[in-house]
């Protein structure tokens, strides 16, 4: 892992194993028009009607190739073996097809587990889930209770040997929500003052990239006041000129949903880091 990312969990006081790799298989997605709402928390296992599959977690590279095989079906952002190590797949600009109906608003993570209440999930899993919990909170200003399961999301069903059971039972009765929750609003360490001085430059650094982003949204409106579209002539006749405005002008407001995403991400991690130095720590509330 980088440097930064272990500074970011020594700040978060999160106890991942700092052997557990990251690595990324990237898949495309659409890209995002909505703010992230909410993490959708999944496990690989579930109920099937073929008893060789039913509640069946898998390995981490075969549920990558899952995904490979299947993207532009299903996809998901990240996956989390049970020995911590993270596997990003879709960018989370981008959605993933992870929940039915959930996905425009959401980010994904699949955990390596059976599913059925019996299998635990390992302390390295559950460490590497809430350093990156805590990092999606922080970036996104969300609270511990826009964490969600996809049991409670898709309330589908099947029918195997004539008997409904629920589609959707992840991540299943053994997952440590209680541990979780209090993990993530436990509080973290004190910042040295070398790690307060990095996290002072990196909100500087933040601050001047919104100034910029600001001074381009002024200039994106102006520009979409100058290229107001002409009232449409009766009856309605070709007119390249007014095509071409009406391209420009699309183009603008384009440019303007871009800037503010990039500026609702920016705002999101400028007050990360001042829970991080105003007080000298930091915590999973908000």
């Amino acid at each position: 892992m980088s440097s930064p990312f272990l500074l970011r969990c020594l700040l978060l006081s999160c106890s991942i194993n700092a052997e557990a790799a990251t690595r990324d298989v990237p898949v495309q997605g659409p890209q995002r028009e909505q703010t992230v709402r909410q993490v959708v928390i999944h496990a690989t296992g579930g109920p099937d009607c073929d008893p060789l599959r039913r509640f069946r977690g898998d390995t981490l590279d075969g549920i990558v190739g899952h995904f490979l095989r299947h993207q532009g079906r299903i996809s998901i952002h990240y996956i989390i073996g049970r020995d911590g190590e993270v596997v990003r797949m879709v960018p989370e600009s981008m959605v993933a097809y992870h929940t039915r109906g959930q996905n425009a608003d959401s980010i994904g993570i699949e955990l390596i587990n059976d599913g059925d209440g019996q299998d635990p999930f390992a302390d390295a899993q559950i460490a590497a889930l809430t350093s990156l919990l805590r990092d999606i909170l922080d970036r996104y200003g969300l609270t511990g209770s826009d964490i969600r399961t996809h049991a409670e999301l898709d309330d589908s069903s099947l029918t195997c040997n004539g008997k409904q059971i629920k589609r959707k039972q992840d991540p299943g009765p053994a997952f440590p929500w209680t541990a979780l929750q209090r993990q993530l609003k436990q509080r973290a360490v004190t910042p040295k003052p070398e790690q307060r001085a990095q996290l002072d430059r990196r909100e500087a650094e933040l601050r001047a990239a919104l100034q910029a982003i600001e001074r381009d949204l002024d200039d994106a409106r102006n520009a979409l006041g100058r290229n107001r579209p002409r009232r449409a002539s009766s009856p309605p006749v070709a007119d390249p000129v007014a095509q071409a405005e009406d391209d420009r002008r699309g183009s603008i407001q384009e440019a303007i949903s871009q800037l503010l995403r990039r500026e609702t991400e920016l705002r999101a991690e400028i007050r990360a880091l001042r829970r991080a130095t105003g007080d000298g720590s930091l915590t999973g509330e908000k």
